[in-house]
């Protein structure tokens, strides 16, 4: 079967012939050190065969079986590795499967009525995918973007810088999450406005300096005392859990050393109750096996 196309870069029939031959067995890097020709330019001609020739690049699946142990297993490649039971290198080999590439399905559907839609091949890229020419519709930029891509997208008809500057932000963003975060240290962060009386009390604010993260338990409390929190003012869960933000669980503490002394008295009275349980635990143990113990006074 010889191949009679109108192919850019001077390929003749004979080549175009090495190359169907050439593409089922070995990749286009080695092809185009067959062939003596640049590697781009291997790969564009290859990708618009592909496009009008799909039933020629068809993937071949083999059988090949074991003239050792008689194991059979099946591979892609034209020349399998050792047998995976035995590890020996005599096999027979057989076509199981011919896997012949479909026509390219219409992704566009209703929306690429009105659009112009070319192959990759046909503006400069390697790749045999559908592109369609997006015009933005706030900056009027003109880029081509894949067809898959362009179908998923939401803002499909903005282009990426305007969407990164207007479209990206809050309620459009992936990250988004309603404005309530976990930082680092495991306490709960909330954004606010600027028109927000305990602005002064962010802790990160954004590049335009409209909106900022707060402490949540700061400004529980904050809004408690009706007042901004001074920055030596410590809020304090009592139950130890940063993320429970409830108003009976905070406790105002004037001073970080004041606020480390009361980390340190909790501590110890966490490891004298744990301490108890275990001697309770430990007596329960003791009654169970010799019995209730028995008092005698001294004299």
């Amino acid at each position: 079967m010889s191949i009679k196309v109108e192919v850019k870069y001077g390929w003749n029939e004979d080549e175009l012939e090495k190359l169907r031959l050439y593409i089922k067995d070995f990749s286009s890097k080695e092809i185009a050190q067959k062939l003596n020709r640049p590697l781009e330019e291997v790969r564009r001609v290859i990708a618009q065969l592909r496009d009008r020739f799909p039933d020629i690049f068809c993937r071949i699946k083999y059988k090949v079986t074991c003239k050792k142990c008689g194991n059979v297993w099946e591979v892609y490649s034209k020349h399998p590795r050792a047998c995976p039971n035995c590890n020996s290198s005599l096999w027979e080999i057989g076509i199981a499967k011919k896997h012949h590439r479909t026509k390219f399905k219409n992704i566009l559907g209703s929306l690429g009525d009105g659009l112009e839609t070319k192959r990759g091949y046909e503006i400069g890229k390697t790749s045999s995918l559908e592109y369609v020419k997006r015009i933005c519709i706030k900056c009027g930029r003109e880029d081509w973007v894949a067809s898959v891509k362009y179908v998923q997208h939401k803002f499909r008809d903005v282009c990426r810088k305007c969407y990164l500057s207007s479209y990206n932000k809050r309620e459009n963003n992936n990250n988004w999450h309603g404005g309530r975060l976990v930082g680092r240290g495991g306490y709960v962060q909330v954004l606010i406005s600027k028109d927000n009386p305990y602005f002064s009390m962010t802790t990160r604010r954004n590049r335009s300096k409209s909106s900022g993260y707060v402490l949540e338990h700061r400004l529980i409390m904050a809004q408690y005392l009706h007042r901004c929190l001074l920055a030596w003012e410590v809020v304090h869960h009592k139950n130890g859990i940063r993320t429970d933000n409830r108003l009976d669980n905070l406790e105002l503490i004037k001073g970080k050393h004041n606020h480390a002394c009361y980390n340190m008295l909790q501590r110890e009275m966490k490891k004298l109750a744990k301490e108890n349980e275990e001697l309770k635990r430990l007596v329960v143990s003791y009654q169970n096996k010799y019995g209730t113990l028995e008092l005698k006074d001294a004299g």
